[in-house]
């Protein structure tokens, strides 16, 4: 596996209006802390540079042509030295199956490095750790009023420059891969995505093949617009769970007032869905007539709810949070999707998935306050309700 973390420049300030911020670079490296590119602000596409692509290129050669997966953690993680176990992603969900991380846990398993006994698999990983999470000095003194926005507005659109480039980077080379990504960090896929899309390059064919989205905080709006669209190639399955406490109260409401509190730009892909579209699909974890159809064409029980023991695994997992990839049944479905010898989405189709959504959504993206007058300006705004 191939462990990388990105980390931000705020040895200074969190002030995005502060000069020491706008000349801040940060920083992608090897998890023994090589460093392979930094990234200027402000956002947007960087080319990889040599070191990276140099990295990249010895590493997928010594793969053997094994199936890749980008994986990509959610918020809520701190990937850097001095990090407790429980908050560094390396040592919970990108560690294999232990005496000390139980294998429902991990993430290795499900893409095929290993087993759930932690016995070598057929597959090949990149692991992207970045932080995403702030303590108070840092969500306060870049002019929010909660800890989300900072992680959700300020550090995944940042992350996702880094993983534009080594998304670019594995395009480059040709090499064919799936990316999985949890909760946030949906969002630093969906905002990566639409960096490359706006970039003057080409976007080449087969390699990208799919994108497994699981507890998506990344909103239906941004998402519309990154992730759906002509000439992209890639499928998108995004697991969606009605269940899921964390995504129905704190990404909703932490989202306000950047994302107005049940607007249509404040759903999220994870509880809500997106809509039926060309290369998309949202899969139901926690209604009936996706399981049955799971049940009846896959082979396999999945649910969008937690037993009472997760919570000894997780602190979260009784918030349904995690357990699109704690149980058995959607472990095993995820499995399946990111098998490249298995059918895709135009399989589903042809048997009749059962869609449920309407698709109807305004989808204007509202603009992300940049300054520190403008943040606490909408401290003040009223809730919309309707």
């Amino acid at each position: 596996m191939l462990s990388l973390i990105w980390q931000p420049d705020f040895s200074a300030t969190t002030n995005p209006t502060d000069p020491d911020y706008q000349r801040a670079t940060d920083l992608l490296a090897h998890r023994d802390g090589a460093a392979l590119q930094r990234f200027p602000r402000p956002r947007g596409f960087v080319p990889p540079g040599e070191a990276l692509l140099a990295a990249l290129t010895a590493w997928v050669g010594r793969q053997g042509g094994r199936p890749l997966t980008l994986m990509v953690h959610g918020g809520a993680f701190d990937p850097r030295d001095g990090a407790t176990d429980s908050d560094d992603p390396f040592e919970r969900i990108y560690a294999p199956p232990s005496p000390t991380n139980p294998a429902r846990l991990s993430w290795l398993p499900i893409v095929g490095v290993c087993d759930e006994a932690g016995r070598p698999g057929p597959g090949a990983a990149i692991a992207f750790g970045w932080l995403s999470r702030g303590a108070l000095r840092h969500w306060a003194g870049a002019g929010w009023n909660n800890p989300y926005l900072f992680p959700a507005f300020d550090l995944a659109p940042l992350a996702a420059q880094a993983l534009a480039a080594l998304i670019a980077a594995l395009q480059q080379i040709g090499a064919p891969f799936s990316i999985l990504a949890h909760g946030l960090g949906t969002r630093v896929v969906s905002q990566a995505i639409g960096y490359l899309r706006e970039a003057p390059r080409p976007w080449p064919a087969g390699v990208l093949a799919r994108i497994l989205l699981l507890a998506g905080s990344e909103y239906v709006v941004d998402a519309n617009r990154t992730l759906l669209g002509a000439g992209l190639g890639f499928e998108v399955f995004n697991l969606v769970n009605r269940s899921d406490a964390v995504l129905s109260w704190l990404v909703a409401d932490g989202s306000h007032p950047v994302r107005w509190n049940r607007s249509d730009a404040a759903r999220v892909i994870g509880y809500h869905g997106l809509k039926t579209a060309p290369g998309w699909l949202d899969l139901p974890l926690d209604r009936a007539e996706g399981q049955d159809w799971i049940r009846t064409h896959l082979g396999l029980s999945v649910t969008g709810r937690a037993p009472p023991g997760d919570t000894a695994l997780h602190r979260l997992a009784g918030m349904n949070h995690w357990i699109g990839s704690m149980d058995p049944g959607n472990r095993a479905l995820l499995r399946r999707l990111l098998d490249p010898g298995q059918p895709g989405l135009p399989w589903f189709e042809a048997n009749a998935f059962p869609h449920r959504d309407d698709g109807r959504f305004d989808p204007t993206i509202p603009p992300t306050p940049m300054t520190i007058a403008a943040r606490q300006a909408q401290w003040q705004s009223e809730p919309i309700l309707g």
